[in-house]
């Protein structure tokens, strides 16, 4: 039903059609016919994905955020937020940090993600922590933090914040840390993307894209970063 025809919906109810989702130019109701089969439509989107930048410059330290409006006060971590619609990982925590630092950096690979199965409005929530660097030319960049989003914005030693003795609200991120030094020792390895094109038998999208994320270690050629 059309935005500007919404005085429908409760004609349509009436007719049993039940609410499905809505968006900021429609309301779509549904109405399965069948009453001697259960309702298998598949029902809306149920998740939200998040993305975290953990940025490491040449002097071994991690970009950090302070936000203005935190639960926990004097609590740094990682930036980073909601990819947009129809973004890519790798581009929506590149967006995000710069967006909340003013640093320019790049996507590396997947460090780890988590996964909450009730979170905003009781749907699941899927967060990727992506280690990140910068290029030569672009070690100097000064912090130009969002101060309607960010209170503070700095880089730290990224040995003495996985090793910090402080009580952290929140400890994973601690984890993440001592991974992304593992990483750096070659102890661990990332999930990096590989492109794939796969046939669809939509006619309307003949082609898929799709990005699988995998450890390349062993066609890894040796390089650093």
């Amino acid at each position: 039903i059309p935005h500007d025809r919404t005085e429908l919906i409760p004609i349509a109810q009436k007719l049993g059609f039940i609410l499905h989702h809505a968006k900021p130019d429609y309301v779509m109701l549904t109405h399965w016919l069948d009453e001697k089969e259960p309702n298998q439509l598949p029902s809306y989107a149920m998740s939200t994905i998040g993305v975290g930048g953990l940025v490491v410059n040449k002097k071994r330290e991690v970009l950090l955020v302070q936000e203005r409006f935190a639960y926990v006060k004097n609590y740094f971590k990682l930036p980073g937020g909601c990819l947009d619609m129809g973004e890519s990982i790798e581009s929506g925590v590149e967006r995000e940090v710069f967006e909340e630092t003013g640093i320019r950096a790049h996507f590396r690979g997947i460090l780890a993600f988590t996964y909450m199965a009730q979170f905003r409005f009781g749907h699941g929530d899927v967060y990727f922590v992506c280690l990140m660097s910068l290029d030569e030319n672009e070690e100097d960049q000064k912090i130009n933090y969002d101060p309607g989003e960010i209170a503070a914005c700095k880089w730290m030693s990224l040995d003495d914040w996985a090793n910090s003795s402080e009580k952290h609200p929140v400890p994973i991120t601690l984890n993440l840390a001592r991974l992304a030094i593992d990483v750096l020792g070659d102890r661990e390895q990332l999930l990096e993307p590989d492109r794939i094109e796969v046939i669809s038998k939509n006619p309307n999208r003949p082609l898929w894209h799709i990005v699988m994320y995998r450890n390349k270690t062993n066609d890894k050629k040796d390089e650093k970063f």
